[in-house]
Protein backbone atom coordinates (compact mmCIF):
# COMPACT_ATOMS: atom_id res chain seq x y z
CA UNK A 1 0.00 0.00 0.00
CA UNK A 2 1.15 3.46 -0.74
CA UNK A 3 1.35 6.06 2.32
CA UNK A 4 -1.66 7.76 0.20
CA UNK A 5 -3.47 4.94 0.38
CA UNK A 6 -2.64 4.62 4.01
CA UNK A 7 -3.38 7.43 4.81
CA UNK A 8 -6.89 7.59 3.26
CA UNK A 9 -7.83 4.13 4.70
CA UNK A 10 -6.38 4.31 7.67
CA UNK A 11 -5.85 8.17 8.72
CA UNK A 12 -6.08 7.15 12.78
CA UNK A 13 -3.72 4.65 12.36
CA UNK A 14 -1.02 5.95 10.13
CA UNK A 15 -0.90 9.45 11.60
CA UNK A 16 -0.55 8.08 15.27
CA UNK A 17 2.33 5.48 14.02
CA UNK A 18 4.09 7.94 12.25
CA UNK A 19 3.48 10.41 15.15
CA UNK A 20 5.64 7.96 17.35
CA UNK A 21 8.07 7.11 15.29
CA UNK A 22 8.92 10.91 14.80
CA UNK A 23 8.20 11.48 18.45
CA UNK A 24 5.59 14.42 17.57
CA UNK A 25 2.57 15.41 19.65
CA UNK A 26 -0.46 16.31 17.67
CA UNK A 27 0.63 19.98 18.10
CA UNK A 28 4.35 18.95 17.07
CA UNK A 29 2.85 17.61 13.87
CA UNK A 30 0.24 20.81 13.42
CA UNK A 31 2.47 22.97 13.74
CA UNK A 32 5.05 20.90 11.19
CA UNK A 33 2.41 20.77 8.91
CA UNK A 34 0.80 24.39 9.13
CA UNK A 35 -2.65 23.45 10.37
CA UNK A 36 -4.29 23.62 13.53
CA UNK A 37 -3.63 20.73 16.65
CA UNK A 38 -7.45 19.98 16.38
CA UNK A 39 -7.42 19.37 12.50
CA UNK A 40 -4.94 16.47 12.92
CA UNK A 41 -7.37 15.41 16.15
CA UNK A 42 -10.24 15.61 13.64
CA UNK A 43 -8.18 12.99 11.21
CA UNK A 44 -7.48 11.21 13.96
CA UNK A 45 -10.66 10.58 14.93
CA UNK A 46 -11.86 10.51 11.31
CA UNK A 47 -13.83 13.50 11.94
CA UNK A 48 -12.86 15.12 9.13
CA UNK A 49 -10.82 13.49 5.34
CA UNK A 50 -7.17 14.88 5.21
CA UNK A 51 -6.90 17.23 2.10
CA UNK A 52 -4.96 16.19 -0.65
CA UNK A 53 -2.19 19.18 -0.12
CA UNK A 54 -1.59 17.64 3.41
CA UNK A 55 -1.99 14.05 2.50
CA UNK A 56 0.66 14.77 -0.03
CA UNK A 57 2.63 16.58 3.02
CA UNK A 58 2.58 13.48 5.11
CA UNK A 59 3.01 11.08 2.64
CA UNK A 60 6.53 12.38 2.28
CA UNK A 61 7.21 12.28 5.85
CA UNK A 62 5.84 8.74 6.15
CA UNK A 63 7.82 7.34 2.76
CA UNK A 64 11.27 7.11 4.64
CA UNK A 65 9.43 4.96 7.44
CA UNK A 66 7.39 2.93 5.81
CA UNK A 67 10.68 1.68 4.06
CA UNK A 68 11.88 0.04 6.84
CA UNK A 69 11.25 -3.03 8.45
CA UNK A 70 8.92 -1.61 10.96
CA UNK A 71 7.37 0.39 8.71
CA UNK A 72 6.34 -2.66 6.37
CA UNK A 73 5.39 -4.61 9.17
CA UNK A 74 3.16 -1.91 10.47
CA UNK A 75 1.58 -1.78 6.56
CA UNK A 76 1.05 -5.73 6.63
CA UNK A 77 -1.01 -5.55 10.38
CA UNK A 78 -3.33 -2.66 8.64
CA UNK A 79 -4.55 -5.75 6.11
CA UNK A 80 -4.63 -7.97 8.99
CA UNK A 81 -6.99 -5.48 11.27
CA UNK A 82 -4.38 -5.89 13.78
CA UNK A 83 -3.45 -1.85 14.32
CA UNK A 84 -7.04 -0.65 14.24
CA UNK A 85 -8.25 -1.81 17.69
CA UNK A 86 -5.24 -1.53 19.51
CA UNK A 87 -5.47 2.71 20.17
Amino acid sequence: MTPDELLRLYPRETLRWLRRRLGLSQLALALDLGVSMAAVGWWEARRQGISPEHRAQIAALLAPHLATPEGEAFARSLGRGEAAGGE
